[in-house]
């Protein structure tokens, strides 16, 4: 299924091979991980190291519900602040890392 390649691009995408969720030459849109259910729902993971998170962070989640459409079903930024927050878009979120491990 190409949502499932994923390949790292380097900043300037003229010198990058790359290719997008879609198979295509792409710039600047990238997820860390997807996960696919045997629904064939699709739901996308982007991880950050730092605290402050923002719009600009949920660009490569934004682009593979574009592509996905109703596959998609939840895109989530875990980052290493404290608050679940939302507000980034439909199905969107900022997660903190602890989350993963707290019961």
């Amino acid at each position: 299924m190409p949502f499932t390649r994923r390949k790292r691009r380097s900043s300037n995408c003229e010198q990058s091979n790359s290719e997008c969720f879609s198979g295509e030459p792409c710039c600047h849109a990238e997820v860390d991980l997807i996960l696919e259910d045997r629904k064939k729902q699709l739901y996308g993971i982007e991880i950050k190291s730092t605290a402050p998170v923002g719009q600009n962070d949920f660009k490569g989640l934004k682009r593979l519900a574009e592509i996905a459409g109703k596959k998609f079903q939840r895109g989530i930024v875990q980052y290493s602040g404290e608050h679940t927050v939302g507000g980034f878009g439909e199905n969107l979120l900022a997660v903190p890392l602890s989350a993963v491990w707290s019961e």
